[in-house]
Parts: structure tokens; C-alpha cells; sequence
């Protein structure tokens, strides 16, 4: 759960309730399981925040894709992608 935690990356206080949005399945099914979010709710409070959601999003491009939006913004022009 601890190693887990480090790949989420998109999260948010909304109207006092945290969330926290994955679209990787294996991260919500591993977030939303019921002894999971007691170790949550534990931590949480430790910081004063009752509330929080766990979201899954839907992937809008793959992970390939991703590594290539990431790649062209480090090196810009440099970078030639065949059939683009």
C-alpha cells in the first residue's frame, strides 16, 4: 500500500473532501478495498481531513503516448517520431 501510494499523482481538496483520481485499475481496486481505506482514514485524520473519495477516471491516451508528449517537451524538435 505504502509503495502504491507513490503513483498517485492526481489529487485535489474539494470542498473539504480529499480526492484522489487514478485511471490505473490496479491502484483503485488496491485503494477503494474496505481495510485499505481504513489505513486512509486513519492517516488522513492524522492531518485533520475527515473526508476523502477515491475516483476512477477513464484513460484518455496510453502510457506509450504519454512517454512521447513527455519526451517531445524535454527535447523538443530534436525528437522524430516515424509515422506521425
Amino acid at each position: 500500500m505504502h509503495i502504491a501510494c507513490g503513483d498517485i499523482t492526481d489529487v485535489s481538496m474539494v470542498d473539504g473532501v480529499f480526492v484522489i483520481k487514478t485511471t490505473e485499475d490496479y491502484l483503485y481496486q488496491l485503494l477503494d478495498n474496505d481495510e485499505n481505506k481504513k489505513q486512509l482514514k486513519t492517516a488522513f485524520n492524522m492531518y485533520g481531513i475527515k473526508q476523502f473519495k477515491i475516483l476512477k477516471k477513464e484513460k484518455t491516451i496510453s502510457v506509450a503516448q504519454q512517454d512521447l508528449l513527455i519526451l517531445k517537451r524535454i527535447v523538443g524538435d530534436k525528437l522524430e517520431i516515424e509515422g506521425e
